[in-house]
């Protein structure tokens, strides 16, 4: 037998207090690492579907949830999630855009930036979402994105250092 469960068996969600377990149709469980973005999601999945298109409903009311701009005008809201959080009111911050990503790209991880491909920080379409690393996403904004409004106000001073030229 090649470790736990087979590539066709099915994965059910068993909550046990603070632990978050999987159950298949073998009789087999796993538990899952807390905070792990398996745990995330599998604990999101059972109260949230999050869509490609980048809406996210409550599966329990059948309501869209709504999402406000944080500071840097990404979308972000927060979930509850009480099997993995530690907060007192049981919720987690998520950006929408890490969202959509942590439930459908493959190469999803912690480690690594959603980048927006057209550069439209409220464009969360799952196929306009990319991982890439921070040098990536910074080389993907200055040279592939139109930045050249901040190009034109990035002065150098006597020093070789950038100051703003505006």
């Amino acid at each position: 037998r090649r470790g736990i469960g087979n590539k066709g068996d099915t994965w059910k969600n068993i909550n046990r207090g603070m632990k978050l377990l999987q159950g298949n149709n073998m009789d087999l469980l796993r538990t899952l690492e807390a905070n792990s973005i398996d745990s995330i999601v599998t604990c999101l999945k059972l109260r949230y579907d999050v869509t490609k298109s980048g809406e996210v409903i409550n599966i329990r009311r059948n309501k869209e949830v709504k999402f406000s701009k944080d500071k840097k005008g990404y979308l972000k809201a927060r979930l509850y999630c009480p099997e993995v959080s530690n907060s007192l009111d049981k919720r987690i911050s998520f950006r929408l855009h890490r969202l959509v990503a942590m439930f459908y790209l493959k190469d999803f991880s912690k480690n690594l930036q959603v980048n927006h491909k057209d550069g439209i920080k409220t464009n969360n379409e799952l196929d306009n979402l990319e991982m890439m690393t921070c040098s990536q996403n910074v080389y993907h904004g200055w040279n592939v994105l139109d930045s050249t409004s901040r190009k034109n106000n990035l002065k150098r001073d006597e020093s070789g250092k950038f100051v703003k030229g505006w």
